[in-house]
C-alpha cells in the first residue's frame, strides 16, 4: 500500500476504498504551503479521483493558519468527510471547520467523530 507522509500528516488508501488521513504528532503548523503538498498528495494517492476521506486529528497538535483552513475546506475532490477527534480542543477547531466549510459553499458531509468505528461506518455509506 502507498503511503506518502508530510511534515504534519501520512496520506493513505484505505482498502474500503477511502482516502485515510492521520495527523502526525507534532506541533509543526500547517500554512497554505503545506496545505498545497496535502493537495498533491491525497491527488495521488486518490488517482485524482474523488474519493471519501477519514481525517484523524487525533494524534496532532497543529496550528492552521485562515488561508490553509479556506483552501482544505474548500478543496472539491471529497465525496465526503468523516473527521476523528478526541479533545474540547479539537471540537473547536473541528466546529470552525465546519462552519467554514458550509460558508464556503461546500458540496459534500462533513461530521466529527469520537470513535473511529463509527467515523469509518459513516463514511463507507460515501464510497
Amino acid at each position: 500500500m502507498k503511503k506518502i507522509i508530510t511534515k504534519t500528516a501520512e496520506f493513505s488508501l484505505d482498502k474500503r476504498g477511502f482516502l485515510k488521513i492521520v495527523f502526525l504528532n507534532n506541533t509543526e503548523d500547517i500554512d497554505e504551503s503545506e496545505v498545497n503538498i496535502h493537495i498533491k498528495a491525497a491527488g495521488e494517492i486518490a488517482g485524482y479521483s474523488k474519493l471519501a476521506v477519514l481525517a484523524d486529528v487525533r494524534l496532532g497538535s497543529h496550528s492552521i493558519d485562515k488561508k490553509a483552513k479556506e483552501m482544505i475546506a474548500t478543496y472539491n475532490m471529497k465525496k465526503a468527510e468523516a473527521i476523528i477527534i478526541n479533545s474540547l480542543a479539537h471540537r473547536i477547531i473541528g466546529n470552525f471547520y465546519l462552519k467554514l466549510s458550509k460558508r464556503m459553499n461546500k458540496n459534500f458531509p462533513v461530521k466529527l467523530f469520537l470513535n473511529e468505528k463509527e467515523a469509518i461506518q459513516w463514511l463507507l455509506t460515501y464510497v
